[in-house]
C-alpha cells in the first residue's frame, strides 16, 4: 500500500500495514543538480530505525514515486530505489502476486 502525505514526503506499508516505512522530505536544493535530502524512517514489528539526511536526485526520487504509485494499482512489476551515496539507501520491491 503507498499514501502520499505531500508531493514529497509518503509512506509504503505492508498488506496488514504493521510495518511501513516513511519518507520525509528535509531540505531541498535546486541549483545545479535539482537533488533532496530525507528522512527514511522503518517500523517493522518491534524494531524501529532511521536514517536523516539521505539524498536522493529530484527526478529519481519523483519517478520513483511515480512508478510505486502505479505498481500499487497494477500489483505487477518491480521498482528502485537509490540515493545519491550508494551506502547510505537501497530499496527494491518486487510484486510476487497480483
Amino acid at each position: 500500500m503507498f499514501e502520499r502525505i505531500t508531493d514529497y514526503d509518503f509512506r509504503i506499508y505492508s498488506e496488514d500495514k504493521e510495518s511501513y516505512i516513511t519518507f520525509t522530505l528535509e531540505q531541498y536544493l535546486h541549483n545545479r543538480m535539482p537533488s533532496l535530502s530525507c528522512t527514511i524512517e522503518v517500523l517493522d514489528n518491534n524494531f524501529r530505525g532511521w536514517n536523516i539526511n539521505v539524498w536522493f536526485a529530484l527526478d529519481e526520487l519523483l519517478s520513483f514515486i511515480k512508478r510505486l504509485d502505479e505498481l500499487s494499482k497494477s500489483r505487477n512489476g518491480e521498482i528502485n530505489l537509490t540515493a545519491m551515496t550508494h551506502e547510505d539507501f537501497i530499496l527494491n520491491i518486487k510484486n510476487h502476486n497480483k
